[in-house]
Parts: structure tokens; C-alpha cells; sequence
């Protein structure tokens, strides 16, 4: 195969994968919106409908919200830097990546409650990772969040602020070839990892109703 012959084989691999990731936006946000009931019908299935939809309702397409996010670029960077044992920048990207999400989740739950999309941001801005994960949670969605799932994210987020506002320990001098930058972090990124997993889970349960391929994988970087 010519030089020409691999650059066009890899345009069209390029355009698939965008492809595909298009036909998975318009699908979930298709599905969040409520147009499509994804019960009882595969991921497939449901994808092919959205394009039979997306092609025949081109105006209601057109005022469909479409949520493009940082929460995949997020993922990969953290397990990037987990892989290089790098966890206080891990865990900095992880706990931005928890809140992504949490944000999310909320500002669709508010909407469904009636409020509008500025009273639902206001209420995100004003409120703690502790409130997101409590009370506000509660209040959204009529559940409690799993505790392990409030706990496990209320931890890393707070380890996170630490790192992000310089709150770190001091040690005296004659100490500073046994310090370790990131020391009390053991386990953390794994942690994170289940953290994770659990707010996937709970966006493919609430706002997908069951449609999604886990579209962040396992962690290549953790163990």
C-alpha cells in the first residue's frame, strides 16, 4: 500500500469514528430530551431510530439541545497522569471531571422540575460538591445519592482543593529526601476510578433510561 493509499484509509477511519460519535450525540441528547424511549430496544436500535428521526423532524432536530463537554478529554488526561503516578494531578482532573458530571445531572434534573435553564444554573454555582452529592441531590431527583458514591466523591474533591489552594504539609528540611509530593493519596485513583463507574451508571440510569455503551471504558492507566 502506497503512502496515498494509507492516508485516505486513514481519513475514512476518521470520518467513521466522527460519524459514530455524532450518530451518539444526537441519540442521547434525543433520548434526554425525551423524543425517543429507548425501553425495551437495543443501543443500536435506538441509534438507528435517532437518524430516522434526526432525517425526518428537522426542526424539532434543530431545537433539540445538543451538550458538548470536556468530560471525556478530562477522563483521559487523569488516567494519563495516574498511569505516570503523577495522583495529585490524577485526582485534580478526576474531581473536575465528578463535578462535569454532577452539574449535568442536576441542571437536566431542574429542568425536569420546572425551573429554567438560568434558575438551574444559578442553583449549580451557589451550591458545594457537599450540597450536589446531599441535599440538592435529594431535592432534584427524590433519591439520596448511594452514600459510597457521596463519600468517594466528597473525598477526592476535597484532597483536590488541597492540591489546588497549596494546602499541603510542611516538612523540615532534613526530611525532604523521604517526602512525598504525594503522599496520603494512596489508593486514590482507584477510588477514583469506582467513583466514576458509579456517576456513569447513574447518568445511563436517570437521563439515558438504560441506552449508552459505556462510553468511557476501564481505566487503561489504573490498575
Amino acid at each position: 500500500m502506497d503512502e496515498g493509499e494509507q492516508g485516505r484509509g486513514v481519513e475514512e477511519d476518521d470520518d467513521r469514528r466522527f460519524g459514530e460519535e455524532w450518530a451518539q450525540v444526537i441519540a442521547e441528547s434525543l433520548v434526554s430530551s425525551g423524543e425517543i424511549d429507548p425501553a425495551g430496544k437495543t443501543d443500536e436500535e435506538v441509534r438507528l431510530e435517532a437518524a430516522h428521526f434526526a432525517l425526518n423532524n428537522r426542526s424539532v432536530l434543530e431545537s433539540t439541545p445538543f451538550t458538548f463537554n470536556h468530560e471525556e478529554r478530562l477522563l483521559r488526561e487523569a488516567r494519563r497522569y495516574a498511569g505516570e503516578a503523577q495522583t495529585n494531578l490524577a485526582v485534580m482532573l478526576y474531581a473536575t471531571w465528578f463535578e462535569h458530571r454532577l452539574n449535568y445531572l442536576l441542571a437536566w434534573g431542574a429542568r425536569r422540575k420546572g425551573m429554567s435553564v438560568r434558575e438551574s444554573i444559578e442553583i449549580i454555582k451557589q451550591a458545594s460538591v457537599y450540597q450536589k452529592t446531599g441535599a440538592l441531590f435529594q431535592l432534584v431527583f427524590d433519591e439520596r445519592l448511594a452514600q459510597d458514591l457521596a463519600q468517594g466523591v466528597r473525598q477526592l474533591a476535597d484532597a483536590r482543593n488541597q492540591f489546588v489552594h497549596y494546602k499541603w504539609p510542611s516538612v523540615q528540611m532534613t526530611e525532604l529526601a523521604d517526602a512525598e509530593p504525594d503522599s496520603g493519596l494512596e489508593g486514590a485513583t482507584v477510588l477514583a476510578e469506582k467513583m466514576v463507574a458509579g456517576l456513569d451508571d447513574l447518568h445511563v440510569r436517570i437521563v439515558l433510561r438504560g441506552f449508552g455503551r459505556d462510553r468511557f471504558g476501564g481505566p487503561s492507566a489504573v490498575s
